[in-house]
């Protein structure tokens, strides 16, 4: 059996240190995600005569919705108690 040995870093360990300093760090690893699951939602209001719409962020699994806003109306009698 081969037995494995690590190269020692020239300069000593100040040396290595300072390689380790320099490599640039790694993004957090984003969790997998199945394509189209929806991780949240977003809600935008639009003014009342706007049609909705939604869509689907892939990138962040975002489910963005733009509703509006209901018409002003007035009220009506009250209902029965209940």
């Amino acid at each position: 059996m081969a037995k494995n040995k690590k190269k020692k870093a020239k300069g000593g360990p100040e040396a290595a240190s300072a390689e380790k300093a320099e490599k640039p760090q790694k993004e957090p690893k984003r969790p997998k995600v199945k394509k189209g699951a929806i991780l949240g939602v977003a809600m935008t209001l639009l003014g009342a005569e706007d049609p909705p719409a939604a869509r689907l962020d892939p990138a962040t699994g975002t489910l963005l919705l733009s509703l509006p806003r209901g018409q002003k109306g007035e009220r009506g009698p009250a209902g029965p108690p209940g």
